[in-house]
């Protein structure tokens, strides 16, 4: 039997596609036809108008007018008193009245007015570490949605690729069986591997179409016309030591959302005691007397006795509420911690997986696939052999893929607990505070 005729056509057909990689094949479909979406960008358009961050900005600007609403002082009281008049006998008329005009002002003392300020600034301060918190969470999901679509595009290309070439081996067998150099069952054998690989084809492509669309709606739209850039998916960098990133525990968000809440039960304290300090009032007014026809300046001072209220349940409170806090501040730094480890970890292993999936496993695979092929043209391998090492490599790429998705997961997760970027090369949240910080 000649093989030389189909071996040479299938080597040829063969070493086109372990060159041909795949992250390429969907770019040189799909990117000339519709525009391409960066990570920046897609976060960008998300946050523009998110539901989410107007609420948290509404906030943040209700709680700017609780700080002007603080500082403001109690209002004066106008008074006026009417004595003797409509009684009986000679206080029957109003001959005898006695009018009195007065103002009265209550003294604020303990500085009360300069507390209620610093509490209203410690929950504006709050209020605006909370809209971080939305905007970093907004973020986080958005990416997360990104990381996913560019996976999907990239489980596509795997999938063009292996229909490319059941496609090819379905054509080179019906030459042979047309040239009866091979049984008619070998065409079965393989429209059945084709058929396969088009329904996973149509089903990654339902993947990609699914999150495009999730994608769009982050930022609301109706349309998933665009395709997700992959340069960064396709970058990988070494990660840090875990050390270095338990270092800076302290300037994350979820701790120094702690803080300021620790901040703003102090300022509360603080108030509560500024409120068991008794306030006088003052009291000037002009009293005139109809029967005499002359005025007379009165004065009052008044102030309440601390019998009963000396204001130590809300003091109590507040002291409770305080040591809550400080003992929250510590559980938060723990439970970060404990996801800062596991975040680490799958880093780590995800990293581990792409690095020996790169550098060693695929390589591997690809000389096996070469190996194979030439060994099927010297006639030591059978199209199964030729196959099986065909489904081994591109195995191998559907689980770079997935190990790709999880590193860059990982990078995410850790981006949003610390507040920071993980990596110097690949990054994609940003934050005011710390953007410059590695």
């Amino acid at each position: 039997m000649n093989r030389k005729p189909f071996a040479g056509l299938l080597a040829m057909v063969l070493a086109v596609l372990v060159l041909h990689s795949p992250q390429k094949v969907y770019a040189a479909d799909v990117m000339s036809a519709l525009p391409v979406l960066s990570v920046a960008e897609v976060v960008a358009r998300t946050l523009e108008n998110h539901p989410a961050l107007s609420a948290a900005g509404h906030e943040s600007a209700a709680l700017e007018h609780e700080i002007d609403q603080a500082g403001v002082r109690p209002n004066p009281e106008l008074s006026l008193e009417l004595e003797n008049f409509g009684g009986s006998g000679e206080f029957s008329g109003t001959d005898r009245t006695e009018t009195t005009l007065r103002i009265s002002q209550r003294l604020e003392l303990g500085g009360k007015r300069s507390a209620r300020r610093d509490v209203a600034r410690s929950a504006l301060k709050l209020g605006l570490q909370e809209k971080e918190l939305v905007r970093i969470e907004v973020a986080s999901k958005t990416v997360a949605r990104f990381l996913e679509l560019v996976a999907a595009q990239q489980r596509e290309a795997v999938a063009r690729d292996q229909v490319a070439l059941n496609e090819s081996l379905l054509s080179a067998v019906e030459e042979r069986i047309a040239a009866g150099k091979s049984a008619s069952i070998e065409k079965k054998r393989f429209s059945s591997r084709l058929a396969e690989a088009r329904l996973e084809l149509r089903r990654v492509q339902r993947e990609v179409l699914a999150a495009r669309q999730v994608l769009a709606l982050s930022w609301q739209g109706d349309r998933g016309d665009f395709i997700a850039a992959e340069d960064e998916f396709l970058r990988v960098a070494e990660i840090p030591e875990r050390s270095s990133l338990l270092a800076d525990l302290e300037d994350s968000p979820a701790v120094q959302r702690a803080s300021d809440v620790r901040l703003r039960t102090e300022q509360e304290l603080r108030l509560e005691r500024a409120e068991g300090v008794v306030d006088p009032t003052l009291s000037l007014g002009v009293k005139r007397d109809e029967d005499a026809d002359d005025h007379a300046l009165v004065a009052e001072i008044s102030v309440p006795l601390p019998l009963f209220d000396h204001n130590r349940g809300a003091i109590a409170a507040a002291r409770s509420r305080l040591e809550k806090a400080r003992e929250g501040k510590n559980a938060a730094r723990l439970d970060l911690e404990r996801q800062v480890v596991r975040g680490w970890s799958e880093l780590d292993s995800a990293y581990d997986e792409v690095v020996s999936l790169r550098d060693e496993v695929i390589p591997a695979a690809e000389e096996t696939f070469e190996g194979i092929r030439y060994g099927y043209q010297a006639g030591k391998f059978g199209l199964l052999d030729v196959l099986d090492a065909e489904q081994n490599l591109f195995a191998a790429k559907s689980l770079q893929v997935d190990a790709l998705l999880a590193y860059h997961r990982a990078v995410l997760e850790l981006e949003r607990l610390l507040g920071r970027k993980v990596l110097k090369t690949v990054h994609y949240l940003t934050f005011s505070k710390h953007e410059d910080k590695q």
